[in-house]
């Protein structure tokens, strides 16, 4: 098929796959074609997810700001250099127009990253002055793992703008894309794709598990809670389905 990835699930570096998920078909919206077919993530893909990250997570918030930020950036670049094979793959995901991608979704999502790279370095506490010559001071802390869940209309753009001010901050990042685009069943896996053929920061950013791509289950929520999740970033309505439960 056009657009099939290698395995419905990128967790810890590689791709994995579970047939015991519903399979959900990706089509193309311009024309109903199907392009590929995945499987949801079952609870046991969630929790290794999950797992993941939480082992990851501590490695990476070891790393300085800059460190972090440099990182980004670089993944930025990436992004940039693969702009046009990015923006083929968001025509197919989503039905835009090429026109449209080729100038608005990968350079979007490129700058999403540029930007909070950028702000590496100034993630700092403060030293606050009180009476009598005391004083108290913050410290800016990571949450921990966090939880993303994409949109259908925007979807490389979502994942940089949800994991980017995540991931500079030392949290890790599981991004869940929207499987329902356009009143379609579509899923891709995006910002892994942009990152993982650099080696060199492959093991700092994808391969330890700071950013994982899952398609999760939107009934899962009302039946297990997430353990181990310290925020959970959505954008839409709920339509009368419960919000995830995080710790």
């Amino acid at each position: 098929m056009i657009a099939q990835p290698t395995a419905s699930h990128f967790i810890n570096g590689k791709y994995l796959e579970d047939t015991n998920g519903s399979l959900i078909d990706v089509i193309y919206p311009a024309t109903g074609t199907i392009i590929a077919r995945v499987y949801e993530a079952t609870p046991a893909i969630i929790e290794v997810a999950i797992e993941s990250a939480s082992i990851a997570q501590k490695a990476w918030a070891k790393l300085s700001g800059i460190e972090r930020g440099r990182i980004l950036i670089r993944a930025a670049s990436i992004i940039r250099e693969r702009n046009h094979e990015l923006s083929v793959l968001e025509t197919y995901d989503t039905g835009k127009p090429l026109s449209e991608t080729l100038c608005a979704d990968a350079t979007s999502a490129a700058d999403a990253l540029e930007y909070f790279g950028g702000l590496s370095g100034s993630i700092t506490g403060e030293h606050i002055p009180l009476t009598e010559g005391n004083w108290a001071y913050t410290r800016r802390e990571p949450l921990g793992v966090c939880l993303g869940i994409g949109a259908w209309n925007y979807p490389t753009q979502m994942s940089c703008w949800k994991g980017a001010p995540a991931l500079v901050c030392g949290n890790a990042m599981i991004f869940k894309p929207s499987e329902v685009p356009q009143g379609f069943q579509l899923i891709k896996i995006h910002l892994v794709f942009d990152v993982k053929h650099d080696g060199r920061h492959k093991a700092r950013m994808v391969a330890d598990g700071h950013l994982t791509s899952i398609p999760l289950n939107s009934v899962y929520s009302g039946v297990v809670s997430l353990r181990g999740l310290r925020l959970c970033l959505f954008l839409g309505e709920l339509n009368g389905m419960e919000a995830y439960a995080t710790d």
